[in-house]
C-alpha cells in the first residue's frame, strides 16, 4: 500500500494519537467534575473536546486519502470501511458533545453529557482496535521488507 508519508512514515497512525488523547483527557476531565465539581475540569473538558474535533479532522483526512489508494480488491476493504464507520461515529458523537455543551452555562454538567463523551470514548475504542488490528494483522501501511 502507498499511502501518505512524512519522512518515510505512514501520516494517518501518527495523527491518531492526538485526537485520541484529547478526548482521553475530556473523559477524565468529565470524570473529575462528576466526583469534584470543579469548573476547571468542565473547562478542560470542552477543550480537550474542540482540540480532538480538530485534531481528529487532520486524521480522518490522512486516514481517508489512504484508504482511496488502498486497492479496491484488498482482502480487508470491508474491515477498513467499518473502522473508518466507527471512527467517523465517535468524530460526530464528540463534536456533538461539544456543540451542546456550548449551550450549556459552564460548569453546569448534565449526567447525560458526561454519558456522551463515555460514548464517544467506547466508540473511539472499538475503531481504535479495529485500526490495530488492521495494521498488525492485516500489514495495512506496513512496508514489505525485499527479502
Amino acid at each position: 500500500m502507498s499511502g501518505l508519508k512524512l519522512g518515510g512514515v505512514p501520516l494517518h497512525p501518527s495523527l491518531v494519537h492526538f485526537p485520541v488523547a484529547a478526548w482521553t483527557a475530556a473523559l477524565l476531565a468529565d470524570g473529575g467534575f462528576l466526583v469534584t465539581g470543579q469548573p476547571v475540569c468542565w473547562s478542560v473538558a470542552y477543550w480537550a473536546l474542540a482540540a480532538g474535533g480538530l485534531l481528529g479532522l487532520l486524521a480522518m483526512g490522512a486516514g481517508f486519502t489512504d484508504f482511496l489508494l488502498l486497492g479496491r480488491e484488498h482482502p480487508a476493504l470491508d474491515k477498513v470501511q467499518t473502522h473508518m464507520l466507527i471512527m467517523g461515529s465517535a468524530w460526530s458523537v464528540f463534536v456533538l458533545n461539544l456543540l451542546l455543551r456550548a449551550r450549556q452555562a459552564p460548569p453546569d454538567l448534565p449526567w447525560w453529557l458526561a454519558g456522551l463523551t463515555l460514548l464517544g470514548f467506547a466508540l473511539l475504542a472499538i475503531g481504535g482496535h479495529l485500526g490495530g488490528r488492521l495494521v498488525y494483522y492485516h500489514r495495512i501501511g506496513v512496508q514489505r521488507e525485499n527479502s
